[in-house]
């Protein structure tokens, strides 16, 4: 930014989507926080999609549950944890499986299991970034990446069409 001379008062730089999930969870705050305070806006990649998705379930699930999460999504993470003490769960696959075992066995929570919608994965990073970063953060998150269309509307034509 410095060889272009970016300068955040009057330039504005347009990222390209998939700001989340592409490195350690501390990673994506930093990057959120330096889009945040150097005018940098853009457009939602999927993987944003995904976490901006599984952040409302989790409010909805809640409240679904007289304002808390339900007690079997709290069980289900406390199962998964000590499942990944030895990091045997963070590939994908493996949770995966993990993951349809539990769904087998907990048969007095099919009514819970039923409202996890189809083809979201639990525990994916996904998941884990729209569960456990703070609302704040979240809310930073949201906000950087739903606010294109007004910055979009300062900005000049062609670029205004890269935020549709």
């Amino acid at each position: 930014m410095e060889q272009v001379s970016y300068n955040k008062e009057k330039d504005t730089l347009i990222h390209l989507g998939d700001i989340i999930t592409k490195g350690p969870h501390a990673g994506s705050l930093s990057v959120l926080s330096f889009l945040s305070t150097n005018n940098i806006t853009g457009v939602r990649g999927n993987n944003d999609q995904k976490v901006i998705e599984w952040r409302a379930w989790f409010e909805w699930i809640g409240r679904s549950e007289a304002g808390v999460s339900p007690q079997w999504l709290l069980d289900l993470e406390d199962k998964w944890k000590e499942g990944n003490l030895d990091g045997k769960l963070e590939n994908d696959s493996d949770t995966e499986v993990w993951v349809e075992n539990q769904m087998r066995e907990g048969t007095t929570d099919h009514k819970w299991w039923s409202k996890i919608p189809k083809g979201w994965k639990l525990f994916s990073d996904h998941y884990r970034i729209a569960r456990y970063v703070p609302l704040h953060d979240f809310l930073v998150i949201v906000n950087i990446l739903t606010d294109v269309k007004g910055r979009c509307q300062r900005a000049t034509t062609n670029i205004s069409s890269l935020c549709h």
